[in-house]
């Protein structure tokens, strides 16, 4: 019987797994974006994640991990403190995400401003 964290590993309890992929996550430099990534050195991604101080401040997340659902949706939660650069079609998932927002936003201040 395979133990706990070989299944965990192998995507199988995830929502639509794909592939396994290159992620790489800058943080926002200061308080909050370096209790973020606290929480990700406390809980990693994955078991050869790399966390690296940025010269200008930050940090730089790299870990090889599921591409899942779950995964998106932890990134968009986390956009205003995570930049995605790599891949670039999760990157490109939550940048359309990040847009789709702020527009609906910008929709509804500019809606409430005629009230």
């Amino acid at each position: 019987m395979p133990d706990l964290e070989t299944v965990l590993d192998s995507g199988v309890l995830a929502y639509f797994p794909k592939d396994v992929v290159s992620l790489s996550l800058r943080s926002r430099p200061g308080n909050a974006g370096d209790e973020l990534i606290n929480n990700y050195r406390d809980t990693p991604l994955s078991r050869g994640q790399r966390i690296t101080k940025l010269a200008e401040g930050g940090f730089l997340l790299e870990a090889q991990v599921r591409d899942t659902r779950e995964l998106l949706w932890m990134l968009q939660g986390q956009a205003h403190l995570l930049e995605v650069l790599e891949p670039p079609a999760l990157r490109h998932k939550v940048q359309r995400f990040v847009t789709m927002a702020a527009e609906h936003y910008a929709q509804q201040a500019e809606i409430s401003a005629r009230s």
